[in-house]
């Protein structure tokens, strides 16, 4: 099968296109590197040679256009992924998130793309009261990032109603943690940052009061999902889904967590207690996704715990025992 994944740099773009390759499909790089670095790249460019590289901006459509000739699917991770810099750049939000979206959809569209298949946000939804979050709850935005999500979502359904022969498949990711996350990402990266203080024995830090809580979900799981999404026959021209494990987890436990893994692992360490900084812009309290839709729908029902999701990031990227 021929993929093309978008953002293939990224975080999840990276461990999508190794799971891929590994099962001997011909995948398709496009980044830009504008929140990547090229050493990934270069690493599957070297060990796979069903892998091929394109350095471009999603923004920049008609050196994209001969790319997408012979595509199967289409995955799109590409993107400004920043709640903080989509308040103070707007306009650069919007040209990346909204318009290279755009551009992905129309020749995905143009080209006939069996599976359109994009990172959409749980930051939709905003602030709610009722938890678990369901797909079908008010979206309520609280950032640009997101608002740019809730475009994608629209301009998918827009087209999906004429009758086009794509297939768009919207994910809602919650929190994705695993291997190679980036610990300079503003949000979204507590686990990797914490990691990070822990082997440098450095206290960790709680924007807030440690109260908030998230749904982190294994960047494998996502693999494994993305993967039954493309393979499946689906009755569908365009749908949402959560994507999380479906446990809440407050962040002052996910300390306690990472100090029991840290010990098993006999990581020295000289503190008992994180730091404390005032709650972020665009933060909110409590989030934990209602995933048996996409549970149910693909039959996936074995989601990673988080214990083992940090256990598998020191044994992967860090080589610990």
């Amino acid at each position: 099968m021929n993929i093309l994944v978008t953002g293939s740099s990224g975080f999840i773009g990276y461990n999508l296109c190794n799971f891929f390759l590994k099962r001997k499909n011909n995948v398709f790089g496009i980044d830009n590197f504008f929140s990547s670095s090229k050493q990934k790249t270069q690493k599957l460019i070297e060990e796979y040679p069903n892998f091929k590289f394109y350095e471009i901006d999603i923004r920049e459509k008609k050196k994209m256009e001969p790319i997408f000739k012979d595509i199967d699917a289409v995955v799109n991770l590409a993107g400004q992924v920043s709640v903080q810099k989509s308040f103070t750049d707007i306009l650069e939000n919007d040209s990346i998130n909204s318009q290279g979206f755009i551009n992905i959809l129309d020749l995905c569209l143009k080209n006939k793309i069996k599976d359109l298949i994009f990172a959409s946000s749980c930051s939709v939804y905003g602030e709610t009261n009722e938890i678990p979050i369901r797909e079908n709850f008010s979206l309520k935005p609280k950032s640009p990032y997101a608002a740019s999500k809730i475009s994608n979502e629209t301009y998918s359904q827009v087209f999906c109603d004429l009758n086009y022969q794509t297939v768009i498949t919207a994910l809602r990711f919650f929190n994705v943690v695993g291997p190679w996350q980036s610990i300079d990402s503003d949000y979204g990266a507590v686990i990797p940052r914490w990691i990070n203080s822990f082997l440098k024995n450095q206290v960790p830090l709680i924007f807030g009061d440690g109260e908030a809580t998230r749904d982190f979900i294994d960047v494998e799981d996502i693999s494994n999902l993305i993967n039954l999404i493309i393979s499946s026959e689906k009755n569908y021209s365009f749908e949402i889904f959560n994507v999380g494990s479906g446990k809440e987890t407050k962040i002052i436990n996910l300390f306690n967590i990472m100090k029991n893994v840290m010990k098993k692992y006999k990581i020295d360490f000289n503190f008992e207690y994180p730091q404390f900084k005032s709650k972020r812009a665009g933060d909110i309290n409590r989030s934990v996704s209602e995933n048996s839709k996409i549970s149910n729908f693909f039959q996936y029902k074995d989601y990673i715990d988080i214990e083992k999701s940090i256990s598998k990031i020191l044994t992967i990227q860090y080589d610990k025992k």
